[in-house]
């Protein structure tokens, strides 16, 4: 814009003089106003006008570089006072093998003892000898190859620092195209000797704690809640199971299922993660009974897992059965005494109530009561089989079980009477073949008065341990 001027002492020298007026603006952004004074024979040529016009055009720029260049320092000041703070230092260097660099921050005096200045430019002290010569070239390589991927790169190694000290440092860098084209590694270097110290204690601290569990000589294992992946198990657990199962579902290694338990204790003690659950359960792939102790821990990555140490009590439940059997044997004999008390003189009474003794302590098919009836007489008096009650029958002399009982007054166990027996055979009610037979004398004093066996359709099915521990002898007839 023009306008024209106050009096000016000028004036009469130039003649009449006009103001122009052209804002100094550049990319949209107004940085000024440049105002000069011409003759007013000036402004009647366009090419004045054009030429101040690309003055004020190319003093914008100027201004606009310069506004740049303040704020860009600002900034980088800035910057260098926040690295300045950082546990670490930042770095700008060359991309050789002396790791030149070009820029390092005030964090360098204390992560290496130096100054910045004794490493910018290799001056004091080149970066790439401090790093120990076992980690140089896995260093070199492992940024050769992220350049190659234009991807960022990270490493740890040691150093040496000026005091002759030893660190771990990590690394995290990117390579970045300098002024003359080459890579350039811009990154952060920061101390983790603290913490590889730290997890080196926390590793052995685990293998210590391995070592302890591997020692116990049951079974101790450790599982995801929500994956049920086996995380952990002890020595003793593969020796059972004969191979290791981390890895692997629970309910699959443990239980030999395809799918989780329903019995799963997991969200019981999900529920209350402070307080331990304590069961019995018989596992049916080890065919052992175990005491239960399910807990919920922190594991190393910080998730909630499930513990299991799992006490065996077989032989204590088998001990437990043991007594429960043996007061089952002591308890059937009085009750049995009861009830031929009861009975008086009742044969017949006195014929079932050893029938059912027999019975509870021995499940078999079959059972017999003979009675020997005079010096070449005998009788089964009591006769059940697989079709019910039978009538009694007569035994010829000599032949059958019951003679070899009545004449040699010793039991006889046969487990399978397809591999032989010592006697003639003698079938008796539904004359059905059996397999397995157990026969005991029954006594009056030292004489031989009768036989009582149980019988079974199926090998081995008579428990001879049990008999022996029976014994019955029949009441006195009047």
């Amino acid at each position: 814009m023009s306008a024209a001027c106050a009096p000016c002492p000028l004036a009469a020298h130039y003649g009449p003089i006009i103001a122009l007026a052209v804002r100094l603006e550049h990319d949209g952004e107004v940085h000024g106003v440049l105002v000069t004074g011409m003759p007013t024979t000036f402004a009647a040529y366009p090419e004045e006008a054009r030429l101040f016009g690309e003055i004020a055009s190319d003093l914008a720029y100027a201004l606009a570089m310069i506004r740049a260049r303040e704020v860009r320092e600002e900034a980088e000041r800035r910057l260098v006072r926040l690295m300045g703070n950082l546990p670490g230092m930042a770095y700008r260097s060359r991309n050789d093998r002396a790791r030149t660099m070009e820029f390092a921050s005030d964090g360098c005096q204390e992560l290496l003892g130096y100054e910045p200045q004794a490493l910018v430019g290799n001056r004091e002290v080149t970066y790439g000898d401090l790093i120990h010569p076992d980690g140089r070239d896995r260093a070199w390589d492992t940024i050769q190859q992220a350049i190659a991927c234009g991807e960022p790169f990270t490493l740890t190694y040691r150093v040496r620092t000026a005091t002759g000290g030893k660190k771990q440092l990590w690394e995290r860098g990117i390579a970045v195209q300098g002024e003359d084209g080459a890579p350039i590694l811009e990154g952060f270097i920061a101390d983790i000797t603290d913490r590889m110290r730290a997890e080196e204690a926390l590793r052995a601290d685990r293998e210590q704690l391995r070592a302890l569990f591997d020692s116990i000589e049951q079974v101790i294992y450790v599982t995801d809640p929500v994956t049920n992946e086996v995380l952990f198990v002890n020595r003793h657990l593969k020796e059972l199971l004969r191979h290791d199962p981390v890895g692997g579902l629970c309910f699959r290694e443990f239980q030999g299922r395809d799918a989780p338990c329903e019995f799963c204790t997991n969200e019981i003690i999900l529920k209350d993660k402070e307080k331990p659950y304590v069961w019995e359960y018989h596992n049916p792939v080890l065919d052992r009974d175990y005491l239960i102790t399910d807990r919920i821990i922190r594991w190393s990555d910080g998730r909630d897992v499930r513990f299991d140490l799992a006490v065996d009590i077989t032989e204590r439940k088998k001990a437990e059965k043991r007594q429960a059997q043996l007061l089952q044997r002591l308890t059937v004999p009085h009750r049995v005494a009861q009830e031929i008390v009861r009975a008086a003189w009742d044969p017949e009474q006195v014929y079932t109530t050893i029938h059912w003794a027999v019975a509870e302590l021995m499940p078999v098919e079959a059972f017999v009561i003979s009675l020997r009836q005079g010096e070449d007489e005998a009788e089964a008096v009591y006769l059940v089989g697989e079709g019910g009650r039978h009538p009694p029958e007569g035994l010829p002399p000599g032949e059958g079980m019951t003679w070899h009982v009545l004449s040699s007054g010793r039991a006889v166990f046969i487990p399978d009477v397809a591999q032989g027996i010592p006697f003639r055979e003698h079938r008796f009610g539904d004359k059905k073949s059996v397999r397995s037979i157990l026969a005991v004398p029954l006594r009056i004093g030292a004489e031989v008065v009768g036989m009582l066996s149980t019988q079974s359709y199926r090998p081995g099915r008579s428990p001879r341990r049990t008999c022996r521990s029976w014994r019955c002898s029949p009441p006195m007839r009047p």
